[in-house]
């Protein structure tokens, strides 16, 4: 990540609340993939794992939509 946009994500953790559920879940699901991938956890449906990266990549999504809106509003 550029450094200007892990400013403003640093700035959104700290101010927005909506953007730091997002990041926390996202960050939840990228480490339940992991586990998953790894063989670490216990077995998961491939279509389960399938709907958990689905959700990690919508979560990715808005959490840029709001980083694009806060760098409009700079």
């Amino acid at each position: 990540m550029f450094e200007q946009e892990q400013q403003i994500v640093d700035r959104l953790l700290a101010e927005s609340a909506a953007f730091k559920k997002l990041h926390d879940k996202h960050q939840d699901l990228k480490k339940r993939i992991d586990k998953a991938q790894r063989g670490k956890a216990a077995l998961v449906e491939e279509s389960r794992l399938e709907d958990m990266k689905k959700q990690k990549l919508r979560l990715k999504d808005q959490m840029a939509r709001m980083i694009a809106d806060c760098k409009k509003e700079a």
